[in-house]
C-alpha cells in the first residue's frame, strides 16, 4: 500500500497542472518574440527599400 496520503497525490497532480500551464505560457511567450522580430526586419527591408 502506497504511503502517499490523498492530499500529496492531489498536490503532485496540481503540480503537474501548473506545470502543464508554465509550458503553455511559455510556448504562447516564444511565440510572441518570433512576431515581434519578424515584424522589426520586416519593417527593416522596408526601410531599405525606400532608401534604396
Amino acid at each position: 500500500k502506497s504511503s502517499k496520503g490523498l492530499k500529496d497525490l492531489l498536490s503532485e497532480k496540481n503540480q503537474r497542472e501548473r506545470d502543464r500551464q508554465t509550458d503553455r505560457q511559455t510556448e504562447r511567450d516564444r511565440e510572441r518574440q518570433r512576431e515581434t522580430e519578424r515584424d522589426r526586419e520586416r519593417q527593416r527591408d522596408e526601410g531599405i527599400g525606400k532608401h534604396a
